[in-house]
């Protein structure tokens, strides 16, 4: 037997082998013919004709015709030849295809199961209190197909839960893995977890996935035992909660006050020492204090915790809020050599760029203060801890900050290598003036700079500032020369010179010097200059020029000798070209004017 659905005509048909005859449906009737289209029949669906009625599915078993509607929820039996109409089975959607087997009416389970809802405590992070909650147990469960409705998921887990949870004594699992949803009906086994066996008694049953829900046909269990469906901690009804807004431990009489928390750093008065001339004065140090509102008026009790790294580092109990002040600081003593401080740049940004020849901010902020030795503003003034710049030690060059230059990549401008943080200023941002450092030459290679700040020197009183961290810092130096491609830079009598960036000078020294640089190639370009011979104090010409294009060299030369008063000529120029590779360089003369080409 073949089945099959015209989509275009809304339509399904049918080929009875069997029987010979083929069966399709338009609206709310069903024809048939033999398979040469003789001995046409029409059968009209049963019950109240709407214009929107129509036939949903058929199959034949014998000589009968089952068929459903997308109005009743029944699937309906007659002959073949269209009489005795009766109702074969009750079905739980309006829409759906029909299957029979042995006579009897199947439909797909994704459109026709029973549904179990509030399935919480079924979860596998739910543990009963057997106090207050009856074990759930599927013993007087129906064999058929459900659906389970659950916040924590519907599908079975695949490893024991362990006794007494799911809430049951006993849980079933799935002893396999769960269905894709090409799979069909899945058969699987399904296991009892016993004190005795993880797998002490099993159950058949069947898994459809219906594209984003699981179903599963079941068949009852043992007393105390139940299936299992979802994991994760199961949330407390509405009306009541607990320490974790999860079981166990909900109670309708649970505090469901809610209050916001701030943990602050605050400067609070310790030891007193007499400093020089000035009074006795209590010392401060730093701490960091949690804060919150009672809205008990002292009726409820608090646990605090202290966490650092999702560590408990300190934690107290059954407080009145009354008694609850040592339990809401948090000293040096009670992290300092297990943790350290650490610092971020502002927006938590850790890589920066800048073009050589120009600078940029990095700003730093901190949320701690700077303690000191006395509480007088003589003191406090003083009171201060250094920042250092260092490279990290893994770095492949130099770790010295000297003269605020760190390897020819960037400089500072700061009053010294790092930056202070005042007793009566650490709240105020501190800012980094980082220049990039101009090499004067193309690089080929990308330039970093990494830094890291610590500190040293630390008193008695900035312990929490001991062994200091902060992630590196990536400075990367763009190359301001490689934006210069395609620009002029040009010398000319007696002498002027115009930069690539356009900037234009005049410069009256005499001898060889370097006009230009690229250590790539290389490709250098050096000028010799001497006097003009034009009697005007000071004035110099170019006399010569140097080009070198990789290992090639070309040379040009005018004069004889340098000298500031006189000029002096050769006869005639020499130029003299020294090749290694004829692709280093061309050049092209026309009248004793020399156009070189480089190869970059």
């Amino acid at each position: 037997m073949s089945k099959g659905l015209n989509n275009y005509m809304s339509s399904f048909f049918l080929i009875d082998l069997i029987g010979g005859r083929i069966y399709y449906t338009i609206g709310n009737t069903i024809r048939s013919s033999t398979f040469k289209g003789k001995s046409t029949a029409e059968i009209q669906g049963y019950g109240i004709q709407y214009a929107s009625y129509k036939v949903t599915g058929i199959d034949v078993h014998g000589d009968f015709l089952y068929y459903k509607d997308n109005v009743y929820s029944y699937v309906y039996k007659a002959n073949t030849s269209g009489g005795n109409h009766d109702r074969a089975a009750y079905v739980y959607s309006d829409y759906g295809d029909v299957r029979t087997y042995n006579g009897k009416v199947i439909q797909d389970p994704c459109n026709a199961h029973r549904s179990i809802y509030d399935a919480n405590k079924r979860s596998t992070g739910f543990y009963a209190d057997w106090t207050v909650d009856d074990p759930i147990t599927d013993e007087m469960l129906e064999e058929d197909w459900y659906r389970f409705f659950s916040d924590n998921g519907d599908g079975m887990p695949t490893s024991p839960p362990g006794i007494k949870m799911c809430g049951t004594i006993n849980p079933i699992w799935l002893k396999g893995t769960l269905p894709t949803f090409v799979d069909g009906n899945l058969t699987a086994t399904a296991c009892m977890q016993t004190s005795n066996s993880d797998c002490e008694q099993t159950f058949k049953i069947v898994i459809r996935n219906c594209d984003g829900y699981y179903l599963y046909y079941l068949p009852p269990s043992t007393s105390k035992s139940s299936y299992c469906f979802g994991s994760g901690p199961v949330k407390c009804p509405n009306d009541m909660s607990s320490e974790t807004e999860h079981y166990p431990g909900c109670n309708p009489n649970f505090p469901k006050d809610r209050t916001s928390v701030e943990v602050k750093a605050v400067l609070t008065e310790d030891a007193s020492f007499k400093i020089g001339d000035n009074d006795q004065t209590p010392s401060l140090i730093p701490i960091f204090k949690c804060e919150f509102e009672d809205k008990s008026n002292g009726i409820y009790s608090y646990d605090v915790y202290w966490y650092i790294c999702a560590n408990i580092v300190k934690n107290s109990s059954n407080l009145l809020f009354k008694d609850i002040y040592e339990a809401v600081v948090l000293k040096q003593s009670d992290w300092i050599g297990k943790y350290h401080m650490n610092m971020e740049p502002n927006a938590h940004n850790y890589y920066y760029t800048v073009n050589e020849g120009e600078s940029i901010n990095i700003t730093f902020t901190s949320t701690v203060p700077v303690g000191c030795i006395a509480s007088n503003n003589v003191a406090r003034s003083q009171c201060a801890q250094n920042f250092y710049i260092f490279r990290p030690s893994y770095y492949t060059y130099e770790s010295t900050c000297s003269n605020g230059v760190l390897k020819r990549d960037i400089l500072f401008n700061a009053e010294f290598c790092g930056f202070r943080l005042g007793n009566l200023d650490w709240m105020e941002k501190k800012t980094l003036e980082i220049y990039g450092y101009n090499d004067g030459m193309y690089n080929e290679n990308k330039r970093y700079a990494y830094i890291k700040l610590s500190t040293s020197s630390n008193s008695t009183y900035n312990n929490i500032w001991k062994d200091f961290e902060i992630y590196q810092i990536r400075i990367e130096v763009i190359d301001k020369d490689s934006t210069l491609k395609n620009r002029i830079c040009q010398t000319y009598n007696d002498p002027h010179f115009r930069t690539f960036d356009g900037k234009y000078y005049d410069y009256m020294g005499l001898g060889e010097y370097v006009l230009y640089k690229n250590d790539i190639g290389p490709f250098w370009v050096h000028g010799l200059f001497t006097s003009c011979g034009s009697g005007l104090p000071g004035t110099s010409c170019l006399c010569g020029i140097a080009i070198r294009s990789k290992d090639s060299l070309f040379v040009l030369r005018t004069c004889e000798m340098i000298s500031r008063k006189e000029l002096h000529l050769l006869q005639q120029p020499v130029v003299t070209l020294t090749p290694c590779d004829e692709s280093d360089m061309s050049i092209n003369n026309t009248n004793n004017n020399y156009k070189v080409y480089t190869a970059f």
